[in-house]
């Protein structure tokens, strides 16, 4: 049985911030359960499902320019402000931006 598998770049920009706003909501809370690990309630199975997630993502930012790990950083696995790009850039370059950062980090991730 072949499974269809819909190539991430030819997929709206909306739809693409709906996956990464999945992906970054999932780091966040394995983050969150990795630093707040109690034993008693965090087994060994979900510690290595959480610390396997963690690590990819950290694998796939490394391979990502410098500009895109911050765009991403910022946008999606840091609580910074809402604002912060307007700050440094037009929004036409900045929506330029965000596009090239998604598919360069999506394609590192290996989606």
């Amino acid at each position: 049985m072949s499974e269809f598998i819909l190539p991430i770049h030819s997929l709206s920009p909306n739809e693409q911030k709906l996956i990464m706003g999945h992906i970054s909501r999932s780091y966040l809370a394995a983050v969150r359960r990795l630093r707040s690990a109690d034993s008693r309630t965090y087994d060994e199975k979900q510690r290595r499902s959480d610390r396997e997630y963690v690590d990819r993502i950290h694998e796939a930012l490394g391979r990502c320019t410098a500009e895109t790990r911050e765009l991403i950083r910022k946008e999606y696995f840091e609580s910074s402000s809402d604002a912060w790009m307007y700050l440094y850039f037009r929004y036409s370059q900045l929506k330029r931006m965000k596009r090239k950062a998604l598919a360069e980090f999506f394609n590192n991730l290996d989606l």
